[in-house]
């Protein structure tokens, strides 16, 4: 039997006029800048987030969105509701075409802080690992979601200190404590009052509300649309 050869397709090299050098920061630019490719009929196009302006000269150009605050930083008890509302803002932004991402710090822990427990100096710990991650990110051009915890005002602090000035806003996600153990979506106040979370914040451990936040969300008589809201509204009238 005659076996005949296939023949190879050309690779064709990318176009000059990306305004990312892709070799610089690959593959971490397909994840986090999220640049998009088409071809049709010959013609490569790419396609940025709206609302965006060019930093930069020539090839190493990046485009970021126009708006101040790319870290978005929701501290509050577990229950406060962190998570579900820095999910549903993102979702709002994303539909705007902005380049957004949820750090979750539930998450985190599963991964990046596995080798974390719950003492203060972990909690720290805990706080400026996630700080970091979200500086690098927001350098990257993403606009940055934290849910977490974070229950010392001097860690917080610390984070806010490694944005540039109004880079960073600080959500506080407000519930009485009483509200988060009605609520106990993940039964670990339960687990407390049973002395199986010796730590736990708000109990065990104390947690240190904010004292002059960017922002405050009351999140035991408000809505969670309204909420979302609130921080939609907070980012545009603070865009540039």
């Amino acid at each position: 039997m005659l076996f005949v050869p296939l023949k190879r397709p050309a690779v064709r090299p990318f176009p000059t006029s990306y305004a990312l050098d892709v070799q610089v920061m690959w593959p971490l630019a397909m994840q986090t800048l999220a640049w998009q490719s088409s071809c049709w009929a010959g013609k490569r196009s790419v396609i940025y987030p709206p609302c965006a302006k060019t930093i930069g000269d020539g090839k190493n150009s990046i485009h970021r969105a126009m708006y101040k605050h790319q870290c978005i930083w929701f501290t509050g008890l577990s229950g406060a509701g962190k998570t579900t509302i820095a999910q549903a803002v993102r979702d709002q932004l994303r539909a705007q075409g902005r380049l957004v991402y949820v750090l979750d710090g539930d998450l985190l822990r599963t991964g990046l802080n596995r080798d974390l427990g719950f003492s203060d100096q972990d909690r720290s710990e805990n706080t400026r690992r996630v700080a970091e991650v979200a500086r690098l990110m927001v350098d990257a051009g993403v606009t940055v979601l934290v849910a977490l915890i974070s229950p010392f005002e001097e860690d917080r602090l610390n984070a806010r200190a490694l944005f540039a000035q109004g880079q960073f806003a600080e959500v506080f996600v407000d519930a009485p404590l009483l509200v988060c153990m009605r609520r106990d979506v993940k039964g670990l106040y339960a687990k407390a009052q049973q002395g199986g979370v010796p730590a736990m914040t708000g109990m065990g451990s104390p947690y240190q509300p904010p004292t002059q936040p960017d922002l405050r969300l009351e999140t035991g008589v408000d809505t969670l649309d309204n909420c979302v809201l609130q921080v939609l509204a907070f980012l545009q009238s603070e865009s540039l």
